[in-house]
C-alpha cells in the first residue's frame, strides 16, 4: 500500500496451519489491513508443495479479474516506490531467478507478468521433483516458450545485514537494486527458535532501508 504506485487489489493468501496464527492474520487483516483475504486448505507438511498449491488455487481463482499480477512472500518486502506494469516494461514475465542445473525458473516470492499476454496454462507454480525443481519450477516452461529476452530476471545480491555480523540473519537479499529485500533466513521454514532475534534483524534491515537509520 506504501510503495506500490499502481492501483492494485493486495490479496493475502494464507495457507498457515496454526489456528492461533490464521487467527490472527484475519484479525489484523479485518481491522487494519482491509485487504482480500483467501484462506487455503494446503496443510502438507512439505513447505514447498504447500506454497504452489496455494499459490496456484489463488491465481485460478482469481486469474480472470487482472491485467497485471505480482505475487510477494510475506518474507520479501518492497523497499521503495514502484510501478508493477514498470517492471515488466513490456516484458512477459520478470522476478527472481532461480537456476537448477542449467533449467532456469522463476522464484514465486517475487515475481510479476502480465496477464493478459501470457498464456495462463504455462502459470504454474508446482515443483518437479522429478528434475529436483522447487516451488515455482515449472515455471520453466515460460521461458521455454518465450525466451530469456521476454521474461528477465531481477539483479538479486546478498547484502550483509547491518549490526548483525554474527547472527543467523547475518544477510539479506537486495532485488532490483534495492526495490525489494528478501529477508532469506527469516521465513517460517527456518527452525531457528530465536524469534526475537528473526525479528530484530528483520526491523533492523527494514528501518535501514526504508527510513534511512
Amino acid at each position: 500500500k506504501r510503495f506500490c504506485t499502481d492501483p492494485v487489489d493486495i490479496i493475502i493468501v494464507d495457507n498457515s496451519t496454526d489456528r492461533e496464527t490464521i487467527d490472527a492474520i484475519k484479525y489484523y487483516n479485518d481491522t487494519e489491513l482491509h485487504c482480500i483475504y483467501l484462506k487455503t486448505d494446503a496443510t502438507s507438511k512439505n513447505g514447498s508443495d504447500s506454497h504452489s498449491f496455494s499459490a496456484n488455487l489463488s491465481y485460478i481463482k482469481f486469474k480472470d479479474d487482472y491485467k497485471f499480477i505480482m505475487y510477494l512472500d510475506f518474507d520479501c518486502f518492497p523497499t521503495k516506490q514502484f510501478s508493477i506494469k514498470g517492471l515488466l516494461n513490456g516484458k512477459m514475465i520478470t522476478g527472481v531467478g532461480q537456476n537448477k542445473d542449467g533449467i532456469e525458473y522463476f522464484w514465486p516470492g517475487c515475481v510479476a507478468w502480465d496477464n493478459e499476454k501470457i498464456d495462463s496454462s504455462l502459470v504454474d507454480f508446482s515443483t518437479s521433483h522429478e528434475i529436483g525443481l522447487d516451488t515455482g519450477g515449472l515455471l520453466f516452461r515460460v521461458i521455454a516458450r518465450y525466451g530469456k529476452d521476454l521474461c528477465p530476471f531481477l539483479p538479486e545480491k546478498h547484502v550483509q545485514n547491518p549490526n548483525f555480523n554474527k547472527s543467523f540473519y547475518n544477510f539479506y537479499a537486495d532485488i532490483n537494486d534495492g526495490g525489494f529485500m528478501h529477508f532469506i533466513n527469516g521465513s517460517c521454514w527456518n527452525p531457528s527458535e530465536a524469534h526475537d532475534e528473526r525479528m530484530n534483524s528483520l526491523l533492523n534491515i527494514l528501518e535501514e532501508k526504508i527510513n534511512g537509520k
